[in-house]
């Protein structure tokens, strides 16, 4: 800077017309000193550096400099008036020569930015079906095929083996609105086998959802829904003198206030659920009717929970059901209505996409009309954790616990607890293993019963294209019972196509 400084004010003293970079005149050793230093210093400081050099040295001589920060690195001085110096542009063998040094510094251009609509499109899942746009809705739909073999049939003791088809069918209708969100999905299973004595079974169910984006975080929800089902043949609620797997139809509709988004969360629920029961085919011709077992479900559900933005925020739930029975009094002469608490705490976990979901458990009790009917009671688990240890791999553990009612004489019901642990790796964009073990066990009060089943399934499935795939699953069931003959074992092979838009 010194070096810098001197030469400035040499020249600014010597007196030098501005003919050129390089003046026939006395001052000539001068300029060209001040072109050398200059040269010299451009090579080894940035050109931002020696315009802020230049800046600080004229400022402190109370030289003024008129600077284009567009072309700071391409001008040189000269001399113009004894006391002011301006800016000329450079010449251009200066210029070239001042590209070639700088060069070497210009290791990091900023490139130019892409065109919004050039920018490429990163799918998450390119086998994802990509539905039907219908109006401002997007319908997916998946259609799958599947034939196997199976050693039980019935899923009972003494079942037979054979061949099974199982046809089935799904839909989900999807709302794009900006706000607000309206959701229908629903899915159909039919169940046969190439045995015509055997009676075919089919299931169903649809659910509408309607979620409504209030202010402040608030969230009102309104679902309905249906579902229908057969009851295995091994159900104890069957007798020896039934045949054949009733339909059992179940329906209703929720209304749901929520708050999210701030501190304290809350959910508000109440809605009401209607089950009823087909009648049964009796072996010695002639049916049973199961209208003693309908029944209308009345739900109240509060959450609490505490947001404090962290991976577990706690939260506390209470359930409470009146289940009123469509017959006072049911085949065995005792009023089956009942009045269902359920008590639980527990957290929520959010790692991200690494680990969501939650952990809970506490305390649910029955209590019945019927004075002869003990309660049922016991620990209350709901607890769903999906994992991801690394990308294209989810693990997930789901505990529940769930009470059932019964319609022999002097049983209350049962409660059940079951756990699995699903695993799914996507070995290649077109590729994914599914694996999955389970268990089941459940405590008939009254009967004294215990039923324990554990089942294990292994899948496969591989694209051809976005539209069509190919299935293979191998399963594996077994029922450890208390009562005798009724434990069974079943083991199952399928292999089908699937075909979505």
């Amino acid at each position: 800077m010194i070096l810098l400084d001197s030469l400035l004010s040499h020249s600014a003293h010597g007196h030098c017309p501005a003919k050129g970079l390089l003046p026939n005149s006395t001052g000539t050793n001068a300029s060209l000193l001040i072109l050398v230093s200059a040269l010299f210093l451009g090579g080894i400081l940035p050109g931002s550096a020696l315009g802020q050099t230049i800046n600080n040295q004229t400022s402190q001589n109370d030289i003024g400099i008129s600077q284009d920060t567009q072309t700071s690195q391409n001008l040189i001085l000269y001399e113009d008036t004894p006391n002011a110096q301006t800016v000329a542009p450079v010449a251009p063998e200066r210029q070239s020569l001042e590209d070639n040094m700088g060069a070497a510094r210009r290791t990091n251009i900023r490139a130019s930015e892409v065109e919004a609509g050039l920018r490429p499109t990163i799918e998450d899942d390119p086998y994802e079906p990509i539905g039907i746009r219908i109006g401002t809705f997007n319908l997916t739909t998946t259609i799958e095929q599947a034939i196997g073999y199976t050693t039980n049939r019935q899923n009972a003791s003494q079942g037979d083996s054979g061949l099974l088809s199982e046809s089935e069918a799904s839909f989900q209708l999807q709302s794009n609105w900006s706000r607000h969100s309206l959701e229908i999905a629903g899915n159909g299973k039919y169940e046969t086998d190439f045995d015509s004595q055997i009676e075919p079974s089919p299931s169903a169910q649809i659910e509408a959802r309607l979620i409504l984006d209030l202010i402040d975080g608030y969230e009102v929800t309104l679902g309905a829904g249906y579902n229908y089902e057969h009851e295995e043949a091994s159900s104890v609620n069957l007798t020896q003198a039934t045949i054949g797997e009733p339909g059992i139809h179940s329906y209703g509709t929720f209304a749901q206030v929520e708050r999210s988004g701030q501190r304290l969360g809350f959910i508000l629920r109440g809605g009401i659920e209607r089950e009823t029961y087909e009648s049964a085919q009796l072996a010695g011709g002639g049916t049973l009717s199961q209208a003693d077992r309908a029944y209308t479900s009345y739900v109240l559900q509060t959450r609490l929970s505490y947001n404090n933005n962290l991976a577990l925020s706690p939260f506390i739930q209470a359930n409470y059901t009146t289940n009123i029975y469509d017959l006072h009094l049911d085949r065995n002469g005792e009023q089956r209505d009942n009045t269902f608490y359920e008590l639980r705490g527990g957290f929520s976990v959010n790692l991200s996409e690494k680990l969501v979901g939650e952990i809970s458990a506490g305390y649910i009790n029955q209590t019945y009309a019927e004075p002869g009917l003990v309660a049922l009671s016991g620990l209350a688990i709901d607890s769903n954790i999906n994992w991801s240890p690394q990308r294209d791999t989810n693990i997930e553990l789901t505990l529940a616990s769930e009470l059932a009612s019964s319609t022999n004489s002097g049983d209350s019901g049962a409660i059940t607890y079951e756990g699995s642990i699903s695993f799914k790796r996507r070995i290649r964009d077109n590729l994914e293993l599914k694996a999955g073990i389970g268990i089941e066990h459940t405590n008939y009060e009254g009967l004294e019963q215990i039923d324990t089943t554990y089942n294990a399934q292994l899948g496969i499935e591989h694209w051809i294209n976005r539209a069509l795939s190919l299935t293979g699953r191998l399963a594996y069931e077994t029922l450890d019972s208390s009562k005798p003959d009724s434990s069974y074992d079943d083991a199952s092979v399928m292999v089908g196509v699937k075909f979505q838009r």
